[in-house]
C-alpha cells in the first residue's frame, strides 16, 4: 500500500516537462512582446499577451497541482476564479486578434481603397475597430459563460483551473460557435490576401513601401496568422467539439444557478495526464518565438539589452567570430572556383596546342605533296605519326584516305584528318577527360 502514496505525492513527470515548457515559452514571448508594443502594433500585442498569460497559468498550475493527492490540493479560490475567466476569453481572443491581422494585411493589398498616409481620425478607427474585435468579443464571451455556468469552476491535476458549462443549447451558441466563427472570417481574410498576392505580385513592393511595412514583416505576419489558421485553431475547435454536449437539457436559470453549485468545488485527479488545450498553449508560443523572435529587429534588441548589461565585449568577440566565418567560408569558396577554372584552363590550352600541332602536320604533307614523290612518301610517314599521337591522346581511330595513288592519298588523308580533328576536339570538350600525348 506504500507505492500507490508514493505516486499520489509524487510529481507526474508530465507536470514538470509542463511547468519547464510553459516557463521557457513566457521568457521567449516577452521580448516579441516588447517590441511589438513599441511598435504600437495592437493585434499582435494583444494575441502574444494571451499566450503569454496563458503559458503562465500553465506554469503556476503544473507547480500548485503537480500530482494527485487531493487531500494535499489547493481549493483554488481566487486563482481559479480569474484563470477560468482568462481561458474563457482566451477561446475567442486568439482567432479575433488573428482576425484584426490578417483584415490589417488585406487593406495593404487592396489597391482600390488603398490610404498612403491616413489621418487622425481615420487612425483612431482603424484603433477603435482592433480594441472592439481583440478585448470587446472576449469580454463579452466572458459575460456569455456566466449565463451558462453551472459550477464555479472545476480543478485537474497538473492541467489545473478549468472553467465549467452547462449541457444546454445556450452553451453551444455563447461558448462553442464564436470561436468557430472568428476562424472561418480568418480563413476568408487568409484566401483574399492570398489572391491579392498572386494578382500584385509584380507591384507587391511598392505597395508595402505605400504602407510603410517591410516585406520580412508582411510575410512574417501572414505566416503565422495562415499557421494558426491551418495548425492551431482546428485542432482548438476540436477540443471544442469534445465538449459537445451529448444529451442537451433544458436552460433553467434556477437549477443551473442555485446556491449549492457555487459551494461546490470538483477537484479531478489527472493520473499522470494533460488536457490537449494545454499542449495548444505552448505550440502558439513556440510558434510566436519563431516568427517574431528570431529576426532583424529582435536580434537587434537582444544586442542592445547585452549592451546595456555591459556585455560589449562579448557583443562584439561574437560578430566579430560570426564575421570570420561567414568570410572564411566565402573566400575558400571563391579559392575552389579558381582552382577549378585553372584546372580547366590548362586542360583547353593542352587541346588547342594539340590541334595546332596536328594543323601543322597536315599541311606540311600537303606542302610536301608538290615536291615530289620521294617527299610525298616522307610527308605520309609523318602523317602517320601524328595520326598515331592524336589516336593515343584522344582514344579514337583515325580516318585513312582511299586514293589511288601514293600522293592523293597523302592529300586525302590530310582533308578527312582535318574534319575528324574538329570532330575529336568537340567530343573531348564534352567529356572533360585528359591524357597525355607520347
Amino acid at each position: 500500500m506504500a507505492s500507490p502514496s508514493v505516486n499520489l505525492v509524487s510529481a507526474y513527470p508530465l507536470a514538470v516537462v509542463q511547468a519547464v515548457l510553459a516557463a521557457v515559452v513566457v521568457c521567449l514571448d516577452i521580448p516579441p512582446l516588447i517590441w511589438h508594443a513599441k511598435q504600437r502594433n495592437f493585434a499582435p500585442v494583444v494575441l502574444i499577451l494571451y499566450i503569454l498569460l496563458l503559458n503562465f497559468a500553465n506554469f503556476v498550475n503544473a507547480i500548485v497541482w503537480p500530482n494527485d493527492d487531493l487531500s494535499r490540493w489547493f481549493s483554488g479560490v481566487g486563482l481559479c476564479d480569474i484563470e477560468a475567466r482568462l481561458a474563457v476569453a482566451g477561446s475567442t481572443a486568439l482567432p479575433a486578434a488573428t482576425l484584426c491581422i490578417l483584415r490589417k494585411l488585406a487593406n495593404v493589398m487592396d489597391t482600390k481603397h488603398m490610404i498612403v498616409s491616413p489621418t487622425r481620425a481615420q487612425k483612431r478607427r482603424a484603433l477603435l475597430i482592433e480594441i472592439l474585435l481583440c478585448i470587446g468579443i472576449p469580454v463579452l464571451s466572458m459575460a456569455l459563460h456566466f449565463i451558462v455556468q453551472p459550477l464555479r469552476y472545476i480543478v485537474y491535476g497538473i492541467s489545473g483551473c478549468t472553467p465549467a458549462m452547462s449541457s444546454t443549447w445556450l452553451s453551444i451558441a455563447f461558448i462553442v460557435l464564436p470561436p468557430l466563427l472568428l476562424t472561418l472570417v480568418d480563413v476568408y481574410y487568409a484566401v483574399l490576401i492570398a489572391f491579392r498576392l498572386r494578382k500584385y505580385r509584380a507591384r507587391f513592393d511598392s505597395l508595402l513601401s505605400a504602407a510603410s511595412t517591410s516585406k520580412t514583416r508582411f510575410l512574417r505576419l501572414f505566416l503565422l496568422a495562415l499557421t494558426f489558421i491551418l495548425g492551431v485553431f482546428p485542432i482548438q475547435l476540436w477540443v471544442l467539439l469534445l465538449n459537445w454536449p451529448s444529451h442537451l437539457e433544458p436552460f433553467v436559470w434556477s437549477e443551473i444557478h442555485g446556491l449549492w453549485s457555487w459551494k461546490w468545488i470538483p477537484l479531478v485527479p489527472a493520473f499522470g495526464t494533460v488536457l490537449p488545450d494545454r499542449w495548444i498553449r505552448l505550440a502558439c508560443g513556440i510558434l510566436v518565438f519563431i516568427f517574431f523572435g528570431l529576426g532583424k529587429e529582435a536580434k537587434d534588441m537582444y544586442m542592445s539589452w547585452a549592451a546595456s548589461l555591459g556585455l560589449d565585449k562579448l557583443v562584439r568577440r561574437l560578430r566579430s567570430t560570426s564575421s570570420m566565418l561567414y568570410h572564411s567560408s566565402r573566400s575558400s569558396f571563391g579559392s575552389a572556383r579558381r582552382s577549378f577554372s585553372s584546372v580547366k584552363g590548362r586542360k583547353t590550352g593542352l587541346a588547342s596546342s594539340m590541334t595546332d600541332r596536328l594543323s601543322n602536320t597536315t599541311t606540311d604533307s600537303t606542302k610536301s605533296t608538290n615536291t615530289g614523290e620521294g617527299t610525298a612518301s616522307r610527308a605520309s610517314d609523318a602523317s602517320d605519326v601524328s595520326i598515331r599521337r592524336l589516336e593515343f591522346a584522344v582514344n579514337s581511330t583515325p580516318v585513312q584516305g582511299h586514293g589511288s595513288g601514293e600522293g592523293e592519298s597523302v592529300h586525302q588523308n590530310g582533308v578527312r584528318l582535318k574534319g575528324w580533328k574538329w570532330r575529336s576536339s568537340i567530343s573531348f570538350g564534352r567529356k572533360r577527360q585528359m591524357t597525355s600525348p607520347c
